[in-house]
C-alpha cells in the first residue's frame, strides 16, 4: 500500500499524525508499504496538486480507490475504516 500524510510540522496535530501514521504502519503486516511524509511548507506544490485543504491529511493512494482522511489519526478504528484496511486493531496501535 502507498500513503502520503501531508502535514504542517510546526503543528501539533501534525506531529501526532506522524506519529500514528507509523503505528498504522507498523501494524500493516504487508511488506511492500510505503508512507511519505509531506511537509506543506517545505512544498506547496504537492500540497496544491493533491487539493490538500487542511492538516494533517493522510492519502491513501495504491490500492485504489484513492481515500482520503484527515486529522491527527488518533481513531485507529475509523482510520482503518475510512481506508478500507482490515479492521484488526493490534495492541502496539492501540495505546
Amino acid at each position: 500500500m502507498k500513503f502520503r500524510l501531508f502535514v504542517c510540522d510546526s503543528n501539533a496535530s501534525s506531529k501526532l499524525a506522524v506519529h500514528n501514521a507509523k503505528l498504522l504502519m507498523k501494524s500493516l503486516n504487508d511488506d511492500d508499504n510505503s508512507l511519505e511524509i509531506i511537509d506543506v511548507l517545505e512544498n506547496p506544490e504537492a500540497a496544491e496538486k493533491a487539493r490538500i485543504l487542511a492538516t494533517p491529511t493522510l492519502i491513501k493512494d495504491e490500492p485504489p480507490p484513492v481515500r482520503m482522511l484527515v486529522g491527527d489519526l488518533s481513531d485507529m478504528a475509523r482510520v482503518r475504516a475510512v481506508l478500507q484496511l482490515p479492521t484488526k486493531i493490534t495492541e502496539e496501535t492501540s495505546r
